[in-house]
């Protein structure tokens, strides 16, 4: 499959993106530097290379951290979170070499939005910005000097309190921001954009339900078939430029479901600090939401498509009844013969609704499988012991 050469794209004014992106989408990717403008300012550019040095600083800081702390039986398990931290990382910079591919693809992908989902991606990203701040504040307040010294000082106990606060409140701010809220809203642009494609397939299966047998004439057909090519070429690119990072960042956030799930076959729930079970419950279930939602959008893209085709199927095969058309056959076959599209990511997982469960199965799988082997390590050291006696 041939696409058009990024290298030779234009590069797009604000106000152009302006009208196919939520606002506060695109300042996001317009201050991170994901999308190329052309009237894009000093500082903003400033800006996003000073993001590249913080997101390899504050990785480098979290691998320290953790090899430090791997003698404790927890920070083994933090191992899956530091491999979440990393992909997220990955997906940062892999968007970044494909920004060119994601401007031509946001200035491509017009249509037709309902308002009140531009609305609710909107208050979503607003809410991305703004969980930084509160977990920041939430940590700041319930960590004591120990756990702080632990956590983010190396092990190294500060005497100001002052000066712990602030460093504690920068240095969990960026981590959030890093994972997961750029993680989340990758994911809410790749929702985006496939629900703003299932949305283009379903106008024109209603436009061709809603036609009658004597308007749907060949030309009508010929119409409606070209429109399905603009979209089929635009789902062809969000898979050419999202496949990879949408693969990295749900493998990132089922990664943080097994360091959950980890934690908790360690340290009972009733055992555990309040600490512990609020970031829990926080990360959880923001993994848990994100893998299902992209599941969910991009899974719809495949059902849009399939029902495309069914109608179009259907219309042709009552027009054929009517009155005989070699052409219409023609077109009508063509369209059946066609490979289902599904998106997947990186060609290895494919992005269906029926994966939502099948996840879910495999990660309870391996859950019970862990508890059984834990329980059987624990009986086995009881008996070793017994013996010694």
């Amino acid at each position: 499959m041939h696409f058009e050469s990024y290298t030779t794209v234009k590069q797009f004014s604000e106000m152009e993106l302006q009208n196919n992106i939520p606002k506060f989408l695109l300042s996001f990717l317009r201050l991170t530097g994901l999308v190329e403008i052309s009237d894009q300012n000093v500082k903003c550019s400033s800006v996003s290379r000073t993001i590249d040095i913080l997101v390899f600083v504050m990785f480098l800081d979290l691998f320290v951290i953790t090899l430090m702390d791997f003698e404790h039986s927890e920070s083994k398990i933090d191992m899956a979170y530091l491999s979440s931290f990393f992909l997220t990382i990955t997906v940062w910079f892999i968007l970044r070499y494909k920004k060119k591919g994601i401007t031509h693809l946001l200035q491509k992908s017009e249509g037709t939005s309902s308002s009140f989902r531009e609305k609710i991606l909107n208050f979503m990203i607003l809410l991305n910005y703004c969980m930084p701040l509160t977990y920041s504040a939430f940590l700041v307040c319930s960590l004591n000097q120990s756990e702080a010294a632990r956590y983010f000082f190396y092990g190294c106990e500060v005497k100001y309190i002052s000066i712990q606060t602030v460093i504690t409140g920068i240095k969990s701010f960026l981590g959030y921001m890093i994972f997961p809220t750029f993680g989340n809203i990758v994911a809410l642009l790749y929702i985006f954009l496939c629900f703003r494609s299932s949305d283009c397939l379903n106008n024109l299966s209603w436009e061709i339900e809603k036609s009658s047998l004597e308007d749907f004439t060949l030309s009508k057909q010929i119409s409606i078939l070209k429109k399905r090519t603009k979209i089929y070429y635009i789902l062809l690119n969000i898979q050419n430029n999202f496949s990879l990072p949408i693969f990295f960042v749900i493998v990132a956030n089922i990664l943080i479901c097994g360091c959950i799930t980890g934690w908790f076959l360690i340290i009972k729930w009733d055992e555990s600090d309040f600490l512990l079970k609020m970031e829990s419950v926080f990360f959880g279930t923001n993994a848990l939401v994100n893998v299902i939602s992209i599941l969910w959008t991009a899974g719809n893209v495949s059902v849009e498509m399939s029902k495309f085709k069914e109608i179009f199927h259907y219309k042709t095969h009552l027009k054929l009844l009517s009155r005989y058309s070699k052409q219409e056959l023609h077109f009508k076959m063509d369209l059946m013969n066609e490979p289902e599209f599904v998106l997947t990511g990186w060609d290895v997982l494919p992005l269906r609704r029926s994966m939502i469960l099948g996840l879910i199965g495999t990660l309870l799988t391996y859950t019970v499988l862990v508890m059984n082997t834990n329980g059987s390590e624990k009986i086995n050291v009881r008996c070793s012991t017994e013996l010694k006696k």
